[in-house]
């Protein structure tokens, strides 16, 4: 029988621990500048992934 998945659930500062653990990732471009990269259409998969995981997570966090 399966396992019923239940969602696990994160305080905001839990959150926010995490967007800043992502914006350390980022360095030395940081947020502004994978934004710009994604502009140009020149951020490769993982700075692609870091910039989305980043803005979902503000997202979350300021609702």
């Amino acid at each position: 029988m399966a396992t019923p998945i239940t969602p696990r659930t994160q305080t905001s500062a839990e959150l926010r621990a995490e967007r800043d653990e992502i914006v350390k990732m980022m360095k030395p471009l940081g947020v502004e500048g994978l934004r710009r990269l994604r502009e140009a259409d020149a951020l490769n998969m993982e700075e692609a992934d870091l910039l989305d995981r980043y803005e979902s997570l503000t997202w979350l966090i300021e609702g």
